[in-house]
């Protein structure tokens, strides 16, 4: 058994560190050059799938179409969805500022450490585990990017920004974290949204249960499916557009 593990972790490069918040996670590149993030054996962070859920859920409400200058996201993990946004915008990216909310300092710094711009492609996991051990408390991001640890409804009820897109994916384990079923949340959220803001919230497979609480306050524009995952585009009922 141990043979094999050695085998599977060089063909992947695979190293595992532990987090207080998700228990032991598992970071590594196959061999193709993809990193990926996993954690309890199961739950992908970032990885190929991933990776492609957001960007086909970005094309699919036209993303690259419009000016942003605030987005939050909650529930950021490893930071795909802000690696994908940041490809998106290209030069635009300078003018859009993203924060992104996550309960895990290790999975913030995983995640920093696997798409910082100084870091992809460029150095061998050693160092990369070595980056992140180093920085588990000190997050570092680019300029056009926050990374902030709390709790994502505790944040929502703190700040007075608002924001073009608020990006929701909080999940335990397979289930929905409470505050997305709360109506509280959800009203709060309604009033972070600058006058044309959008949410685009991930459901799982909770979208029958998610869709009931959120169709209440919000406008479900489209309804976008990507294979596991289901994801709703919303504006709240006063928008206009």
């Amino acid at each position: 058994m141990k043979f094999l593990e050695k085998i599977r972790n060089f063909l992947f490069q695979q190293r595992t560190i532990p987090s207080e918040k998700n228990g032991l996670m598992v970071i590594g590149r196959s061999i193709h050059g993809m990193w990926g993030i996993e954690y309890r054996n199961e739950y992908q962070s970032s990885g190929d799938y991933v990776e492609k859920m957001w960007r086909g859920a970005l094309q699919a409400i036209e993303f690259e179409k419009r000016a942003y200058t605030n987005i939050l996201v909650l529930g950021s993990g490893a930071g795909c969805v802000i690696h994908c946004m940041q490809n998106m915008l290209g030069a635009q990216r300078k003018n859009t500022h993203i924060i992104g909310i996550d309960w895990d300092t290790v999975m913030l710094q995983m995640g920093t450490a696997v798409y910082g711009e100084n870091f992809l492609h460029k150095r061998n996991l050693k160092n990369l585990m070595r980056f992140v051990s180093d920085n588990t408390k000190n997050l570092v991001a680019s300029e056009n990017i926050t990374l902030i640890c709390t709790d994502a409804a505790e944040y929502v009820r703190q700040t007075e920004d608002s924001f073009d897109l608020i990006i929701v994916d909080i999940f335990h384990d397979t289930r929905p974290a409470p505050c997305m079923v709360e109506g509280a949340f959800r009203d709060t959220l309604a009033t972070r949204l600058s006058p044309d803001g959008s949410i685009l919230l991930n459901c799982w497979r909770s979208q029958d249960e998610l869709r009931g609480i959120w169709n209440k306050r919000f406008i479900i524009r489209k309804e976008i499916r990507s294979h596991w995952n289901n994801l709703l585009y919303m504006k709240p009922y006063y928008a206009t557009h």
